[in-house]
């Protein structure tokens, strides 16, 4: 039985990388039953937080924070290692945010860049830069967001994480956009689609090229725009 949900919770992460998210929750959630029976609370933890994922993933932000609020229990529970607590507490600020509650986002952030940069993760204290930018996007504060961005980004690079580097190019496009600065946001939209062409992350390519058509559409060429977005 703990073999069979080990695999089970393997093969949630497969199908959530192919966004495959129907098959991913059943796995994920298959994997959660048998660790409860097998007394595995560390497998049980992981299931939890891969199914917060794939609600999260699917826009279901109240379903993704009970899953994730279950996972830090769990783990809180266990002795889980900071490493772990910081990346779940990551997931937990990404649900507030989606949520609008933006207060306990950033305490939630807050305490996982803490964790990080006592642990000296520059891999962890990226991610949750670059999440915490996000707020400071929503919530209009643009110079601190730039500052954010620019050194997780320098982190991502230094440790080689592809899928990290795309995304704060990204988040620099958006931020850019807001600030009708087109030509920049052109610029990380269209570094972050190559690096996710690359990499095979459909996902990743299609907020990229709905993002240029954007800064078409800003720009005042709907013609440029429309085939980048059929392409989306």
């Amino acid at each position: 039985p703990h073999r069979r949900g080990c695999t089970s919770y393997l093969r949630s992460i497969f199908m959530d990388w192919v966004r495959h998210f129907v098959s991913a929750l059943t796995e994920a959630s298959m994997a959660a039953v048998i660790a409860r029976d097998t007394h595995d609370p560390k497998l049980e933890a992981r299931a939890y937080h891969a199914m917060g994922r794939i609600h999260s993933l699917s826009g279901r932000y109240r379903d993704a924070l009970a899953s994730n609020q279950r996972a830090l229990a769990i783990e809180n529970g266990y002795g889980a290692t900071p490493r772990e607590t910081a990346l779940e507490l990551s997931e937990l600020g990404i649900d507030y945010r989606h949520l609008g509650r933006f207060t306990d986002a950033v305490a939630a952030y807050d305490s996982a860049l803490k964790i990080g940069r006592q642990l000296g993760n520059p891999e962890g204290i990226a991610r949750v830069e670059f999440n915490l930018a996000t707020i400071r996007m929503a919530t209009g504060e643009s110079e601190e967001a730039l500052t954010l961005l620019n050194d997780a980004l320098g982190r991502a690079e230094q440790i080689g994480e592809v899928r990290g580097v795309a995304f704060i190019h990204g988040g620099l496009a958006d931020l850019y956009f807001r600030a009708r600065a087109y030509k920049a946001a052109r610029e990380h939209f269209e570094k972050a689609l190559a690096i996710n062409r690359v990499a095979r992350l459909p996902y990743g390519e299609v907020q990229n090229l709905e993002g240029i058509g954007r800064v078409d559409l800003a720009e005042g060429r709907p013609i440029e725009a429309m085939p980048v977005l059929h392409a989306a």
